[in-house]
C-alpha cells in the first residue's frame, strides 16, 4: 500500500454551495469504506483549521468560484498549522473549467503547510451559477461524476494519482479571479446583478436560508424589528400570512460568497441569483438536499 494510506484513517474536510460538492464528498467517504478506510466527514464551516488530525490523510473536496477557490476554502488552508510531511489530496468540483486556478494555488499553499500532495480530481458536474443543465442530463452528469470519484478512491490507494502545478501562471490567474471576485459588491451597486435577492411575496419566512447559510450572511429579524413604524394592526395582517413571524431574509452582499446553498435549499424558490436564467439547479430533489445537509453538517455558526 502506497505512503498516503499508512495511517488508515481519512479526513476529509468539504465545502459546498448547490450540494455537487457534498455528494461528491460522501460518494468518496462510501468508497474508501468500502476499501477498509475509517472516514470522518467535517464541514469546513464549523471546524477549526488548527484543529486537525496529523495522524490522519487530510483530504478536501469543494467547488470552483470564479475560476479559483472559494473565499471560506482558501482561508481555511491558509489558517491550517504547519505540519511534518502529512499526506493530502483534493477533489474540485465544476461546471465549466478552473483555468488552472484551483489546483496549483493549493497545492503551493499546502506544500509551504508541510503537506505531501498526492492526487487531485477536477469532478465536471452541471453549473449551478447559469443553470443551464437540469432533469435527466443533469442526473447523467452526476451519476457520471460519482462513478470518477469512487475510481479516483481507487487510484489514490493504488499510488496511481497525481497533482499537478505550473508555477506563476497558475498563482497569477487565481489572484487576478479573486481581486475581480472580490469586487463584485462594488459592480453590483451600479449594475445590481452579482447578488442573491429574496423575493418577498414567494418567501413563507422559513429561515432555513439563514440557518443554513455557511458565512452568516443572512439574517431573519422580527417584525417588530425590522417594522418599528408599523402598529400592531399591521404586524397582525402581515403575521397572517407568515410563519413564522419573521422578515424576509436581508442578504449581505459584501459577507455573501455566492456559493448559492440558499437557493438550492430554499423550498419556495424565493432566493433567486440576479445572473441565473433559468430555475436553480439542485443535484437532488430539495427534500432530499435539505436532508443530507441536516445530517452531514451543523447548521449554523
Amino acid at each position: 500500500m502506497p505512503q498516503i494510506f499508512d495511517r488508515q484513517t481519512v479526513h476529509l474536510y468539504w465545502f459546498s454551495g448547490s450540494g455537487n460538492s457534498l455528494i461528491a464528498a460522501l460518494a468518496l467517504a462510501g468508497r474508501f469504506r468500502e476499501l477498509g478506510l475509517a472516514v470522518e466527514l467535517r464541514a469546513m464551516e464549523n471546524h477549526d483549521p488548527c484543529e486537525i488530525n496529523p495522524e490522519a490523510v487530510f483530504g478536501l473536496v469543494f467547488p470552483t468560484h470564479c475560476f479559483t477557490l472559494p473565499e471560506i476554502v482558501r482561508q481555511y488552508v491558509e489558517q491550517l498549522p504547519h505540519v511534518d510531511r502529512v499526506p493530502a489530496f483534493m477533489v474540485n468540483t465544476v461546471g465549466a473549467t478552473t483555468g488552472g486556478g484551483v489546483c496549483g494555488p493549493l497545492k503551493r499553499i499546502l506544500t509551504e503547510k508541510g503537506f505531501v500532495c498526492h492526487g487531485a480530481k477536477v469532478l465536471l458536474m452541471p453549473d449551478s451559477f447559469f443553470a443551464f443543465i437540469h432533469g435527466r442530463l443533469a442526473r447523467r452528469m452526476v451519476r457520471a461524476a460519482v462513478r470518477r470519484v469512487r475510481t479516483f478512491a481507487d487510484r489514490l490507494m493504488a499510488g496511481e494519482t497525481h497533482w499537478r502545478r505550473i508555477p506563476m501562471i497558475t498563482d497569477a490567474w487565481a489572484a487576478l479571479m479573486r481581486r475581480l471576485f472580490a469586487g463584485r459588491s462594488l459592480l453590483a451597486r451600479w449594475l445590481c446583478y452579482m447578488r442573491v435577492v429574496p423575493r418577498p411575496k414567494t418567501c413563507t419566512r422559513c429561515g432555513l436560508c439563514a440557518k443554513h447559510c455557511p458565512v452568516g450572511a443572512l439574517a431573519m429579524g422580527s417584525l417588530e424589528e425590522v417594522n418599528p413604524e408599523h402598529d400592531d394592526r399591521e404586524r397582525k395582517n402581515v403575521r397572517h400570512n407568515t410563519n413564522p413571524i419573521k422578515s424576509p431574509p436581508e442578504p449581505n452582499p459584501e459577507d455573501c460568497t455566492l456559493c448559492l446553498r440558499c437557493v438550492a435549499l430554499c423550498p419556495n424558490n424565493a432566493m433567486r441569483f440576479r445572473l441565473m436564467m433559468l430555475p436553480p439547479y439542485r443535484p437532488e430533489p430539495q427534500k432530499e438536499l435539505l436532508g443530507l445537509y441536516d445530517e452531514n453538517i451543523k447548521p449554523g455558526r
